[in-house]
């Protein structure tokens, strides 16, 4: 039976409140790009772990950075769609120009875009868990903001009652000529079929409305 770190336990006497905490903050979203929702899900995998191994926080917040520069990535595409290299730095200012975070948001990730480089070319040096723990947090959080609830589009598969997103979009003509490209890519079945499906705010994906 693995036993609690003494550090994560100072902050959370038992794993269950830990759990907890991380289950709140740590969360998924219909609305999130394909691809996203799984990489939180590795955040939150890891951060359960530094439960009883508080050394491989600053592991779960070097993912939590890189999750959110490929989320700023996705956001930012249109402004950058003829450039290949786009630096960290820049995503973050543009971001900053675009109000699409706040100016105490763009002075902490401006700290964290530093520990992200000074960890990919340098060694770490120690960071306090309650600060990193609190990193990690407002990274997910405004992942989520960059995304919030709006109309949106998916092509999905359906096998049987099995809804699975395979493209995304934020206009129904974008999606439209997405879906032409994978079906000319693609060999339908018996049992499997595509469809382009409807989110808006009241709508989950388990219950999202085929239109196409």
């Amino acid at each position: 039976m693995l036993n609690p770190d003494p550090i994560s336990a100072s902050l959370y006497p038992t794993f269950s409140e830990y759990q907890a905490f991380v289950n709140n903050k740590i969360y998924i979203s219909d609305y999130l790009p394909i691809g996203i929702d799984f990489e939180i899900e590795k955040v939150k995998d890891l951060l359960l772990m530094c439960y009883f191994k508080s050394s491989i926080y600053d592991v779960a917040q070097l993912q939590a950075i890189m999750i959110f520069e490929k989320a700023l990535r996705i956001k930012l595409y249109n402004e950058y769609r003829t450039i290949t290299k786009i630096k960290f730095s820049v995503l973050i200012d543009k971001a900053k120009q675009l109000n699409l975070i706040s100016e105490e948001t763009f002075k902490q990730f401006r700290i964290l875009k530093d520990f992200r480089n000074r960890t990919v070319h340098q060694t770490t040096e120690y960071n306090d868990v309650k600060t990193m723990l609190d990193n990690i947090i407002l990274l997910i959080e405004t992942i989520h903001q960059l995304f919030p609830i709006q109309e949106m589009y998916f092509i999905v598969s359906k096998t049987e009652n099995i809804l699975s997103k395979i493209r995304y979009g934020f206009s129904l003509e974008d999606i439209q000529k997405q879906f032409v490209k994978y079906a000319e890519l693609c060999i339908d079945n018996e049992s499997t079929t595509f469809h382009i499906v409807k989110l808006d705010s009241n709508t989950s994906f388990e219950n999202a409305i085929i239109i196409q």
